[in-house]
């Protein structure tokens, strides 16, 4: 770190972590099912089970450290995990829990990036050496094996000539380290918090359905980070650009839901209605034009056929419509009841509803 020209940074979360264990069942078995990775996201924390090969559970417990600092005793312990994790409790053990968590402390969790990774052609360190990161993508390991794989691609190309190879491999490995290292902080927010929210898992459902329509030019984060060969910086830069398609799909959608709902109202606002309120000198002239007492109020609009029939309706959420409308306005206008007076009233564009 004291060498002139080389970047170091380090940053601790203020999260850290403690392990619990499950133990088999009575019959030697597994507690839960075994083909999954098992998370209780809680929004600021989070508790995952990890299954070994003897059948138990590798629980942690990853939760801010003044969180653990308050667990200070058995009966607060037990308290929270019956509140939070209420399953785990049976599983863990009431006993064996409170004797895991205060066998120890929390350790922290650290993210280091640095450059270059190389001094003249003598020295390289690679691996967690060069890009230490939080445990929340699984990458860690596979980062360093592809530090490897990569190191030998170019003493391939440069014929281990090591001048070459590690300013080489400085230069190409650190965007992608450093991209890695972000994402797996990002994972944490996501297995925490995202996880919960149904934004996220729509969206997590519409990648894997345009994954399955359009598998070369769609393919998810995690699955390209996890099953390919593709740069993380890639991987990243593929994120981006998806957020931005689906961001900007979801707006023209809006706003075409938006116009057509707009063009909507003008239309109906452009066409005005008629609406006969029921009174007593309506329900006479009613009777005359052969409409009876349910059909009031009475609602046309002007593009209707007026005709002297039987009113019809449209449905039991609508007002019905009465088509023969001219013959009781005719009775209206020889009773003397003039528009915009007593029971005549006339909406002009207004929703009759």
């Amino acid at each position: 770190m004291k060498r002139r020209g080389f970047d170091y940074s380090q940053r601790y979360i203020e999260h850290g972590y403690l392990e619990l264990c499950i133990p088999p069942t009575e019959d030697g078995e597994f507690a839960m099912e075994q083909n999954y990775l098992h998370i209780w996201p809680r929004g600021t924390f989070m508790m995952i089970a990890l299954p070994n090969q003897d059948r138990s559970w590798t629980v942690t417990l990853f939760m801010p450290f003044h969180k653990f600092d308050s667990l200070d005793t058995p009966e607060k312990l037990v308290e929270f995990f019956k509140e939070c994790f209420p399953d785990a409790v049976a599983l863990i053990g009431q006993d064996q829990l409170v004797k895991d968590f205060f066998a120890t402390r929390p350790s922290s969790l650290v993210s280091v990036k640095c450059k270059p990774y190389h001094i003249g052609r003598t020295a390289l360190i690679i691996g967690d050496a060069a890009h230490a990161m939080v445990p929340f993508y699984g990458q860690g390991m596979n980062a360093g094996f592809e530090d490897c794989r990569i190191l030998d691609e170019l003493m391939e190309r440069y014929n281990d000539d090591l001048s070459l190879v590690l300013p080489e491999f400085s230069q190409t490995r650190n965007e992608d380290a450093e991209a890695i290292c972000d994402l797996a902080m990002y994972n944490y927010i996501e297995m925490r918090d995202l996880v919960n929210k149904r934004s996220f898992l729509l969206r997590k459902k519409l990648d894997e359905l345009l994954f399955w329509l359009f598998p070369r030019q769609w393919v998810p984060l995690y699955t390209s980070v996890t099953f390919s060969n593709m740069s993380y910086t890639q991987c990243l830069s593929n994120k981006q650009w998806q957020g931005k398609i689906i961001e900007r799909t979801a707006i023209l959608m809006v706003t075409v839901l938006l116009l057509v709902f707009f063009v909507y109202l003008t239309v109906r606002m452009s066409s005005p209605d008629v609406r006969v309120t029921w009174s007593p000198q309506v329900a006479e002239l009613t009777c005359e034009a052969g409409c009876d007492r349910d059909d009031v109020p009475f609602v046309f609009s002007h593009t209707h056929t007026l005709r002297r029939e039987p009113c019809g309706r449209t449905s039991r959420a609508r007002v019905c419509v009465c088509v023969c409308v001219r013959a009781l306005r005719a009775s209206l206008e020889a009773a003397g009841v003039e528009e915009g007076e007593g029971p005549w009233r006339r909406h002009v564009g207004q929703n009759s509803r």
